[in-house]
């Protein structure tokens, strides 16, 4: 449709294909015959079905995913050490009401705080990854 954006999966799917041409131009130049020249850039690319999957994979909700991953693994660590989650709880539930409208209120704001910076600070070192590279040695 005119004047509509492309969606996420052609604009990979365009630069996949960009990145073939320009794999099979880079092997032209070095001497190889045309059809040569685009298997050799198809095998160096990988499986263009397999990297629009993995795509996909990454668009979806992997902060949700790895949040919930985190949930189980900090259960899991509490589980193991009771000493420590009994001592730990015991400190953190001491002399706080449940009417108390101010340690609640800061209790509540200090987990988002954690938990958005959990989530903001690798999805920022991620975003520096060229997906390509990261689909290929990941």
């Amino acid at each position: 449709m005119f004047g509509r954006a492309p969606s996420a999966d052609q604009e990979f799917e365009h630069e996949l294909v960009t990145h073939l041409e320009m794999l099979t131009d880079e092997n032209i130049r070095r001497g190889m015959a045309p059809d040569a020249a685009r298997r050799a850039a198809r095998i160096r690319l990988g499986g263009l079905t397999q990297l629009q999957e993995a795509n996909r994979e990454l668009r979806g909700l992997p902060v949700i995913h790895m949040f919930l991953q985190d949930t189980r693994f900090a259960f899991r660590m509490l589980r193991k050490n009771p000493g420590f989650t009994a001592v730990a709880v015991g400190h953190l539930l001491f002399n706080v009401s449940t009417s108390d409208p101010a340690t609640l209120a800061a209790v509540a704001f200090a987990l988002a705080a954690v938990a958005t910076l959990a989530g903001y600070v690798p999805a920022r070192c991620a975003m520096g990854v060229d997906p390509i590279v990261a689909l290929r040695y990941g």
